[in-house]
């Protein structure tokens, strides 16, 4: 259930608030005994509580900003091992900031842009090492990040057809605590981040009164980086810096639809995907030395529609 309530302002500016709260029950048949303990036993019962405000700014001419804040708290019944329970279900806590903004150029011209923060902390807690041993024995996600900003620029030269170009930057980011025995427990964090740039562009085009043209096509750079800090054991204070992949992205999405009459329509789509994967873990000695890696060819998936819809 939601609540939420608002006040407007004789500037026009524009104030509103809200809390929200998420209740899930779930049901797992699953199991794995071993001593007595289930261990494959999940969270049944998660609570998640938000509080979000957002105030949006007077007009500056033909500039329109607006903000928003949020604030969650997740709580699971965590009774079963720290390892067995999953991101979703685990306890959190997040924060998240948005910044949205737009530009009217001209009767026909737009700018918009939007930049945005979203930070997760799971109770996982913290590594220390006391006299005698280790004190905390953490195990699981600690943290996971999402930034994001973008800038879209949309053409309306006439009522029938808009024309979006777009750019965009998202980086995602989490770190996580682990352990391996190989002759003595080492515990480590893992971390990760991948940072993906795209440029895109997208038409809608009322061609006329019976046919619609909606064509899109995205252009994507990721990159990857992993890293891990050991804390104890044999690699004690030591930080891997392990060979990331990057991964080239080209999608072509073109529609064409006919609207025969108030029942049926008919549509043809065209669907042109191709990817280019560059995974240093796959090839040479590191795929040897570390164990693993993703050994993935280049390829692309491509589909040509044709369908008839009939409305009921």
């Amino acid at each position: 259930y939601k609540a939420e309530g608002g006040y407007r302002f004789a500037n026009r500016s524009r104030l509103r608030f809200g809390y929200e709260r998420d209740e899930i029950r779930r049901t797992s048949d699953t199991t794995l005994d071993y001593g007595g303990i289930n261990y494959m036993h999940t969270v049944d019962d998660t609570e998640e509580d938000a509080f979000w405000i957002s105030y949006q700014f007077a007009p500056i001419g033909n500039l329109y900003l607006s903000v928003k804040a949020e604030t969650s708290e997740r709580d699971g019944d965590q009774t079963q091992w720290p390892e067995w329970i999953s991101p979703y279900n685990a306890n959190r806590d997040r924060d998240k900031y948005t910044l949205n903004a737009s530009y009217l150029l001209n009767d026909w011209v737009t700018v918009s842009g939007r930049v945005s923060s979203t930070e997760d902390d799971y109770d996982s807690g913290d590594y220390f090492i006391i006299e005698g041993g280790t004190a905390r024995d953490p195990y699981g996600m600690k943290s996971r990040d999402w930034y994001s900003a973008y800038v879209d620029v949309t053409f309306t030269p006439h009522k029938d057809m808009s024309l979006s170009i777009y750019v965009m930057n998202s980086t995602f980011s989490w770190k996580r605590f682990g352990w391996e025995d190989d002759g003595g427990i080492n515990h480590f964090q893992y971390d990760s981040k991948d940072d993906t740039d795209a440029i895109g562009l997208t038409l809608n085009w009322q061609v006329r009164s019976k046919l619609q043209i909606d064509a899109s096509c995205i252009i994507t750079d990721s990159n990857s980086q992993l890293k891990s800090a050991h804390f104890d054991g044999a690699d004690a204070g030591t930080t891997f810096y392990q060979p990331g992949y990057s991964d080239d992205t080209v999608r072509l999405d073109i529609q064409a639809r006919y609207q025969l009459n108030a029942d049926w329509s008919g549509y043809i789509r065209l669907i042109y995907e191709d990817w280019d994967i560059d995974d240093p873990l796959a090839n040479g000695d590191y795929y040897n030395d570390l164990g693993y890696g993703w050994d993935a060819d280049d390829g692309g998936n491509h589909a040509f529609i044709i369908g008839v819809r009939k409305s009921f």
